[in-house]
C-alpha cells in the first residue's frame, strides 16, 4: 500500500554544472503531472511523462528539474564560466555575440556542457527524475505502511462492534416483540380489535421480526472487513476499491441503526459509523 504524499530528489552534472530532479506528489482523484524544466527543454516532457506514468498511477505529481546554484540566467554563474560559453557559441556562430546569446545558450544548458549534446543532456535529465521517482515512491510506501497499520486497528475496532452486535440479535428480537406488543395493547385501549384476523396479525408480526434481524447487516459488514484487508495486501492501487468498499460499510451500517431502538446497538453501530467516517477521510490519500 502506497500513499499519495511523498518527495524524491537526484542531482548529477553536465560538464561543470549541477542539474537536479525533484518529483513531488500529494494526493489526487487521479494522476495529474506538471512540468517545470529549463529553458528548450519542453521537448522532454513526452518522455518525463511516461517515465511517471510506469510508476505512478494516482496523485498530483510535479517534476521539477534546474541548475544548481540559484535562477537560470547568467547572474549568478562564474566569470570563467560565462567567458567558457561565449567561446562555444563564436565556435558554432561566427561573428558578433550578444550578451543575451549567451545567457540564452546558458540557460538552455548548452554552454560549459563538456561535449554533450542535446540527446545527452536529455538522457540525464530522463535519468535524474528516475532516480527521483525511486525516491517519491520509497516515502509513499513508508507512509503506506503507517496508514496499513492504522487502517488495520480500525478494521479491528470494526469487527468487534460487529462482534457484539450478533451477540446482542436475540435481544433485538425481544425488543422487538415487546415494541408490537405495546402497540396492540394501545390499539385495544382505543377500541380497536387487533386479534380480529389472527392469521393476517401472524404474518405481520413474522415479517417484522425478519426485517429486524440484525445479522445479515452484520455478516455483509464483516464481508467488507474481510474484502478491506484481502486488497491491503496485495498489489495497488487500491484507493478506489477501498473507497468503494467503504461506501458498502456505511451503507450497512445506516440501515443496522434503524432497525432497532436498542441503546447497546445504536452505540455500537454510531462507533463503527465514526471509525468509517475516520477511514474515509485516511483513504483518500491512498494510491
Amino acid at each position: 500500500m502506497r500513499s499519495m504524499t511523498g518527495f524524491g530528489s537526484a542531482s548529477g552534472a553536465i560538464g561543470r554544472r549541477g542539474l537536479t530532479a525533484e518529483v513531488r506528489s500529494v494526493n489526487a482523484r487521479f494522476l495529474d503531472m506538471t512540468f517545470r524544466l529549463p529553458p528548450r527543454w519542453e521537448h522532454l516532457e513526452g518522455p518525463l511523462a511516461k517515465a511517471v506514468r510506469a510508476r505512478i498511477s494516482r496523485g498530483k505529481v510535479v517534476v521539477s528539474v534546474f541548475w544548481q546554484g540559484g535562477e537560470n540566467n547568467g547572474g549568478a554563474l562564474s566569470r570563467m564560466l560565462y567567458r567558457s560559453s561565449a567561446r562555444e557559441l563564436r565556435a558554432i556562430q561566427p561573428g558578433s555575440v550578444s550578451r543575451s546569446d549567451i545567457l540564452q545558450v546558458l540557460s538552455a544548458g548548452v554552454g560549459n556542457s563538456g561535449g554533450l549534446s542535446p540527446h545527452d543532456h536529455g538522457a540525464l535529465c530522463i535519468t535524474l527524475v528516475e532516480q527521483a521517482i525511486d525516491g517519491l515512491i520509497r516515502a509513499r510506501e513508508a507512509e503506506g505502511k503507517e496508514i496499513h497499520a492504522e487502517f488495520t486497528a480500525q478494521l479491528d475496532a470494526i469487527g468487534a462492534c460487529m462482534t457484539e452486535v450478533e451477540a446482542l440479535t436475540p435481544e433485538i428480537a425481544r425488543e422487538t416483540k415487546k415494541r408490537l406488543e405495546t402497540a396492540m395493547r394501545r390499539l385495544g385501549d382505543a377500541g380497536v380489535d387487533a386479534l380480529a384476523d389472527t392469521d393476517r396479525i401472524s404474518r405481520e408480526v413474522a415479517l417484522l421480526l425478519v426485517r429486524s434481524d440484525a445479522r445479515e447487516e452484520v455478516v455483509r459488514v464483516q464481508a467488507h472487513v474481510s474484502a478491506w484487508r484481502e486488497r491491503m495486501d496485495t498489489a495497488g492501487p487500491h484507493g478506489k476499491m477501498l473507497e468503494f468498499l467503504l461506501q458498502e460499510m456505511q451503507r450497512e451500517l445506516n440501515t443496522l441503526a434503524g432497525k432497532t431502538t436498542l441503546l447497546e446497538v445504536t452505540r455500537l453501530t454510531l462507533a463503527a459509523r465514526a471509525l468509517v467516517d475516520q477511514m474515509r477521510e485516511q483513504v483518500a490519500n491512498v494510491e
